[in-house]
């Protein structure tokens, strides 16, 4: 009896098989269900021109949040016509992350829903728009309220990105092309601002347009968003993800298709659907319909809240906000610092102030925020040789990244930027904190290599982007309240403010090493 009951469990799987063969044209994801199956499919895919087109396309969109992130700093110091002064100037970043923390959670679970890229192409397009409307602000308060939208835009391409980017790599290249795509938003959001800071800013710019003046600072903020355009280009010809495509019933033979176009422009041995077929899932799709309909509701049951899955959603919580508190709350200020021990202040050693150079815009001489000419080219180039540094310090975490693991290279960098921190404070001088800003910007800005790959490979895609929804809000959350003790404690007490970043980001590392490594999992 138990022998017939195999025969004929066999002849359905037969069956099934034979029509999998008829039907390769209509082959869709309704007999492959389980994480397991996802990662095989994924696997079973050859690296081609396609995979390096889209973690370069993710890379470009993402660099929109370090884009603006990284300008407003230079903003702030030299957007002298539209009213800036000292209580006001916080207003602009946190303008800016009060916008990406609402939008984290509405459009990290709208894209759960509607599809990843459905929502970055949305989101881009009114990003893109804000920037040109940002560019000719007539006043202050109107930059702030278009920073909350380009905010708002720019959270899909914090939490969608990396999602829509990690669905397509499979396991023994994830690490690496991940790390590559994160670089390359580091790279263009810091390296590419900081030069077009130094090219553009110190040069006076008065064109009168009506009640506003065309000043340097606008020409900076649209060039700077040219890396955007380009991305947002490529997107458009980037196919829906093969997981989404799986989980949300949909075919998978379109997406195929289109990956083996792109790939064509280069030399393959098969295509991606025929090899597909031939190889793995020919032992992946014959299952039962039992086993189909199990897997289903299991995975439809797994919710965000369950175990492990909350444990490591809270200690990623404690960790992201570790981080953005000390390190993504000060990057933003950084500017403020190196000018500030510029004109010959300390913390807490004595200090002769140096006696104030011509602003750089001469129609706002009386602006209590703006510097000079020579502190903007000073800061530009301080800032400028800390990104350029970014770039072998990328290529070793995107080699190391697999083979000393996502985890332990992050905790490496977090520990080495609060170090950073601590000798600004220690050590006080303008050489030292020179120095230690440019050490403090490269590492900060890799740290995001690891973290970001091992934050998205601790979920499974069904709940991915809504994790990555909650864990930038809550991040975004820390972020602000670092901008608004920065720019409330700096100029009161430098020393006090230097040790509670040091002191939260050393927290956020020490919550890290509780989560496990994901340098060989599956990711579902």
């Amino acid at each position: 009896m138990g022998f017939e009951g195999l025969d004929s469990e066999q002849d359905k799987i037969n069956d099934k098989t034979a029509l999998l063969s008829e039907s390769e044209g209509n082959f869709n994801c309704e007999s492959i269900t389980s994480s397991s199956s996802v990662d095989e499919i994924v696997d079973s895919l050859d690296i081609g021109l396609f995979h390096y087109a889209i973690f370069i396309t993710s890379g470009l969109c993402h660099s929109g949040y370090n884009i603006f992130y990284n300008i407003v700093g230079f903003i702030v110091i030299t957007a002298c016509d539209i009213g800036i002064n000292q209580s006001n100037k916080g207003w602009l970043s946190i303008s800016f992350m009060v916008g990406i923390a609402v939008g984290s959670v509405v459009l990290g679970k709208l894209s759960d829903t509607l599809g990843r890229r459905k929502i970055l192409i949305i989101s881009i397009s009114v990003y893109l728009i804000m920037i040109v409307v940002a560019a000719f602000a007539y006043n202050y308060t109107m930059l702030v309220i278009v920073a909350s939208i380009i905010g708002f835009a720019d959270s899909a391409v914090a939490a969608i990105s990396g999602s829509y980017a990690l669905e397509f790599f499979p396991r023994p290249f994830r690490g690496k092309l991940l790390g590559c795509r994160t670089a390359i938003a580091v790279i263009i959001g810091g390296l590419y601002c900081s030069l077009m800071a130094l090219i553009i800013l110190p040069h006076p710019l008065h064109i009168k347009l009506g009640q506003i003046h065309f000043s340097s600072w606008r020409v900076y903020l649209l060039v700077t968003n040219i890396p955007v355009l380009f991305g947002f280009c490529l997107l458009l010809y980037m196919p829906n993800s093969i997981r989404f495509a799986i989980v949300n019933k949909d075919g998978i033979k379109p997406i195929l298709d289109k990956i083996d176009r792109i790939n064509s422009i280069c030399k393959r041995n098969s295509s991606s659907s025929e090899k597909l077929i031939k190889s793995r899932l020919g032992d992946i799709v014959i299952r039962g319909d039992e086993m189909d309909e199990s897997d289903t509701k299991k995975q439809k049951g797994e919710k965000l809240y369950q175990q492990p899955w909350l444990k490591r959603l809270l200690l990623l919580s404690a960790a992201w906000m570790g981080y953005c508190f000390s390190q993504e709350g000060l990057i933003v200020w950084l500017p403020t610092v190196v000018s500030y021990y510029t004109i010959g202040k300390r913390c807490w050693h004595t200090y002769n102030q140096t006696s104030p150079s011509p602003l750089n815009h001469h129609l706002y001489t009386n602006s209590p925020v703006c510097v000079s000419t020579e502190q903007i080219t000073s800061v530009s180039v301080n800032i400028l040789i800390g990104n350029v540094l970014t770039i072998p310090l990328s290529i070793a975490c995107i080699t190391l990244v697999n083979r000393v693991g996502r985890k332990w290279l992050y905790i490496i960098l977090v520990f080495v930027a609060v170090f950073s921190i601590a000798a600004m404070l220690i050590i006080d001088d303008i050489i030292a904190v020179r120095i230690l800003v440019c050490i403090f910007t490269m590492v900060a800005n890799n740290g995001w290599i690891p973290l970001t790959t091992w934050t998205l490979e601790l979920f499974p895609t069904h709940v991915r982007s809504t994790a990555m929804g909650i864990l930038n809000f809550s991040a975004i959350s820390s972020c602000i309240l670092g901008m608004f003790v920065f720019a409330e404690l700096f100029n009161l007490n430098c020393t006090a403010c230097l040790i509670l970043f040091a002191l939260i980001g050393l927290l956020g590392g020490v919550a890290s090493l509780f989560l496990p490594d994901t340098s060989d999992m599956d990711i579902g």
